[in-house]
């Protein structure tokens, strides 16, 4: 299963919910969808930004000679 790739629809954020006591909407749910994938894709361009500073740092500092 670490290998697979899990698609969330509308009606598993449903059942998920319900499962935690929250009723939703199918409307609801793909507005809480939409919310989450574009949260995801922030975190996941935020880190790679992080992460590109930080090897170019890592450069700049082996290059420069003190």
């Amino acid at each position: 299963m670490v290998n697979e790739l899990i698609r969330m629809t509308p009606e598993k954020v449903m059942e998920i919910l319900k499962a935690h006591g929250t009723l939703v909407t199918i409307e609801e749910a793909k507005v809480i969808l939409t919310y989450l994938t574009r949260l995801a894709e922030l975190e996941v361009s935020e880190f790679i930004r992080a992460e590109k500073e930080k090897k170019f740092s890592t450069i700049d500092k082996n290059n420069c000679p003190e």
